[in-house]
C-alpha cells in the first residue's frame, strides 16, 4: 500500500513540477515580477519538485523492501 500511495503521490507531484516550470518559462513578466511573484512561484515549484524526490524515493524503497523482505542479503555460495 505504501508503494501504491507513493507512486500516486509522486507522478502527481512531478506532474504539477513539470508543467509550473514550464508555465514560469513560457510566461513574460515585467520588472516588478521579479520581486514578488517570480520567486514565490518558484518556490512552489521547488517546494513540489522536493516532495516528488522524496515520495520516489520512498516508492523506489518500499518496492525494493517488498521483494527483498524473504531473501538473505548476502550470498552464500553453494559446494555443490
Amino acid at each position: 500500500m505504501v508503494s501504491i500511495v507513493s507512486d500516486a503521490l509522486s507522478l502527481f507531484s512531478s506532474s504539477t513540477s513539470v508543467m509550473m516550470f514550464m508555465r514560469i518559462l513560457t510566461s513574460r513578466y515585467v520588472e516588478e515580477d521579479f520581486l514578488e511573484s517570480l520567486p514565490r512561484k518558484m518556490i512552489i515549484d521547488l517546494s513540489t519538485l522536493f516532495f516528488s524526490i522524496t515520495a520516489m524515493m520512498t516508492a523506489f524503497s518500499a518496492a525494493l523492501f517488498l521483494m527483498l523482505h524473504e531473501q538473505s542479503w548476502i550470498f552464500k555460495p553453494s559446494l555443490y
